[in-house]
C-alpha cells in the first residue's frame, strides 16, 4: 500500500524505500531485501491491508549468485503538496484512509480532494484566485505545514 508500516517494524532492516520526484511524477519504491530478511513475519503482522498486502512466502529457493539481485520492488504513486511540492504519502494509502473513515474524511480537504479526483469529480488544476497561502489554497491537497500556513495565515 505504501504506508511503510512494514519498514518501521522490520527488525532486520530488510525493507527500505526511496521517494523519487521527476517533474510532475512522484513514485515511492519499496525494496524487500531477501538476503537480509529473517522471515520473522513482523511485516505481515503490521500490514494494514487486511491480508491483501504483505504475505509471507512459502518459497525457500530464494538463493542468488549475485547478492545485488536479491531484492524485490514495489512502486506506488505519491501524492504531493500542491503548494510546496513535498511528499504527503502514497496515493493508495491515502485512498485506504478515506475508505476506512468514510464521511469523516470530509473534515480534511487533502483526503476528500484526493478521493474526488480519483473519482473524476474534481478538477486536477483548480483556478488560482488570490495570493500564495490564501483562503482559496485551503481547498487544495496540502502537506501539514502548508495546511497550517493557509489556516493561520502566517
Amino acid at each position: 500500500m505504501g504506508c511503510l508500516a512494514c519498514e518501521q517494524v522490520c527488525p532486520a532492516k530488510a525493507i527500505d524505500h526511496t521517494d523519487e520526484v521527476n517533474g510532475g511524477k512522484a513514485v515511492r519504491t519499496i525494496y524487500h531485501y531477501t538476503d537480509t530478511c529473517i522471515f520473522c513475519g513482523e511485516c505481515e503482522a503490521a500490514c494494514i491491508a487486511e491480508h491483501k498486502g504483505i504475505k509471507l512466502s512459502q518459497e525457500w529457493d530464494l538463493a542468488f549468485f549475485d547478492r545485488n539481485k536479491a531484492f524485490e520492488t514495489i512502486e506506488r504513486e505519491l501524492v504531493r503538496c500542491e503548494l510546496c511540492g513535498s511528499v504527503i504519502g502514497a496515493r493508495k494509502h491515502i485512498l485506504w484512509i478515506v475508505q476506512k473513515i468514510g464521511e469523516l474524511s470530509f473534515s480534511n480537504p487533502t483526503l476528500y480532494q484526493t478521493r474526488l479526483r480519483e473519482l473524476g469529480l474534481a478538477d486536477d488544476n483548480p483556478p488560482v484566485v488570490g495570493k500564495d497561502n490564501a483562503r482559496d489554497d485551503r481547498i487544495k491537497i496540502l502537506c501539514a505545514h502548508c495546511r497550517r500556513q493557509t489556516t493561520l495565515g502566517g
